[in-house]
């Protein structure tokens, strides 16, 4: 539902200390706004705006909710924009992650979105003012991946509560609305989430801190946090439901659902393909032939991006688990071979420094390099030496 004016109106942001959160809170701040900023980690909440309230509690405990919901009513009468971010990550194979990660991994990325809606909607529905929910889900909600089971599913639950819930509202006729945020690669801090485990939790595995660390290559070399509360305001305003940080949301759905139509097992996309994808469809049931192209329009970089003309890949993701042994068979995946890349710099956005127009780079994109013409953070482009 279109907030209007944000002046004056109040905003709650939880997973407000680092990242995405962060990002939100200081943009309600600059839009006038009172924010109450949220987090589990009470010694993180500092270096706000003057007018931004602090307020310590964990998601996941229902009760510590329900005190920030009385304690943001009692001092501000409303809230116009609820943003339930908080959110971990954990991996691990389905049959190995225990029962405390699983629990661990939606008790804050779902009952925290669940607690939130519960203690905040009904009053902001007794309001009678406009508002509107930003659930953050994850590009995970629609591209599962092995490996990663507690965390995409968890994901997956939280998109689909919000559409629930965006359901919900409109059966109602409130004057609230909902949408969910599907972000990509943005520099987070996600995968360190870990530093927020449960004292009485065991050590997680080998894998799934390998894991970790991949997802922590791929988010440092992501979008500016920053980049991303202009693309929610905006969506709130036009009435959007999906919140994606990349265009590529259109293809990898559009993969998904095509599998799911077939009834056969969705193939894994990569996580970020910047703003276009020309791909080749590998592999499907009944051969390892090219079967068809995937045309997606040419990407225009982002402002810490450079854009690549591709002219060479290497090994992809899939055939680097296989060769790990975690991923046995072939795999059925939507990508022409490629985690490193050579290529001319042909675009470069407005804040790169490291890269001009016509340099010859090379590199590794952990998403993978399926491209012909690849949009990829400046610092994952090395400048090759002229011969």
């Amino acid at each position: 539902m279109p907030l209007g004016d944000p002046a004056g109106k109040v905003a709650v942001v939880t997973g407000a200390a680092s990242g995405i959160g962060r990002a939100l809170v200081d943009h309600a701040a600059a839009l006038g706004m009172q924010v109450v900023a949220c987090d589990v980690a009470a010694s993180a909440l500092t270096g706000f705006d003057d007018a931004v309230v602090t307020h310590a509690a964990d998601v996941a405990d229902a009760d510590a909710v329900e005190a920030l919901a009385v304690a943001v009513f009692e001092r501000f009468g409303a809230v116009h924009l609820l943003c339930n971010n908080a959110g971990v990550f954990q991996a691990g194979r389905a049959w190995e992650a225990t029962d405390e990660e699983w629990r661990w991994a939606f008790d804050v990325n779902f009952f925290g979105i669940i607690n939130g809606i519960r203690s905040f909607v009904p009053r902001m529905l007794d309001g009678g003012d406009d508002g509107h929910v930003v659930n953050t889900a994850s590009v995970a909600g629609f591209v599962a991946a092995p490996l990663n089971g507690p965390y995409t599913a968890s994901k997956t639950a939280a998109l689909s509560v919000t559409e629930c819930l965006a359901h919900d509202l409109q059966s109602v006729n409130a004057r609230i609305g909902a949408s969910v945020l599907t972000p990509s690669a943005i520099r987070t801090g996600i995968a360190r989430t870990d530093v927020v485990r449960p004292d009485e939790m065991a050590a997680e595995s080998e894998l799934a801190s390998g894991i970790r660390n991949i997802l922590e290559q791929l988010t440092d070399a992501g979008l500016d946090p920053a980049f991303v509360p202009p693309i929610v305001f905006e969506a709130i305003e036009t009435g959007d439901f999906l919140i994606p940080t990349k265009p590529s949301h259109r293809a990898q759905i559009e993969m998904r659902f095509e599998a799911m139509r077939d009834r056969q097992l969705p193939p894994t996309p990569p996580v970020d393909w910047g703003d276009n994808m020309r791909a080749v469809v590998l592999q499907e049931k009944g051969g390892p032939e090219v079967l068809r192209m995937l045309e997606v329009p040419d990407p225009e970089p982002g402002p810490e991006e450079v854009l690549v003309d591709v002219v060479s890949t290497a090994v992809n993701r899939a055939d680097l688990l296989q060769r790990m042994g975690l991923y046995p068979g072939p795999p059925m995946v939507h990508e022409i071979p490629g985690l490193e890349f050579a290529g001319r710099v042909v675009a470069i956005g407005e804040r790169v420094v490291e890269h001009a127009v016509g340099d010859l780079v090379m590199g590794i994109n952990n998403g993978g390099c399926y491209a012909e013409k690849l949009a990829i953070h400046e610092r994952l482009a090395m400048k090759v030496p002229a011969a």
